[in-house]
């Protein structure tokens, strides 16, 4: 889902002659995906929660909503944080840096609407060369 406005949106779902309505709120990030994770301090301060993920190939987990699934002989090395601004959004930081944000419910940890290949619920991405964009599920 791509939107270049905020606010709040409706996206319905039809399987098997069922229709189930999904409702977001979209919200425009200061930054992009690629800010300095001091950035994120400078503008919010530290972070309520911080969590540092390491996963060894042949291991594959979900953690916060991200997929992770290493290449053979490699591993992943990242931390997830939270902000109180932002309560349903997972910042992940590789190098310093915003690699991914994630719209994940706490608690959430089956991750049963993730698919193999890194999947997201709602995925950041850029809008234009100032911000980003990321979609809260409520």
């Amino acid at each position: 889902m791509v939107s270049k406005k905020e606010g709040k949106t409706t996206v319905t779902v039809e399987l098997a002659g069922k229709r189930l309505p999904i409702n977001f709120t979209i919200v425009r990030l200061p930054w992009k995906i690629g800010t300095k994770a001091e950035d994120l301090i400078k503008t919010y301060g530290f972070p309520w929660s911080k969590k540092n993920i390491y996963i060894v190939w042949p291991n594959q987990k979900v953690i916060n909503g991200f997929y992770y699934r290493p290449s053979a002989g490699t591993s992943v090395a990242v931390e997830h944080w939270r902000f109180k601004e932002f309560p349903f959004a997972v910042f992940e930081i590789e190098n310093e840096q915003v690699k991914h944000i994630v719209s994940y419910r706490v608690g959430d940890e089956t991750g049963t609407a993730m698919k193999p290949g890194r999947g997201r619920l709602i995925h950041a991405g850029t809008i234009d060369s100032r911000s980003s964009f990321c979609g809260a599920s409520r």
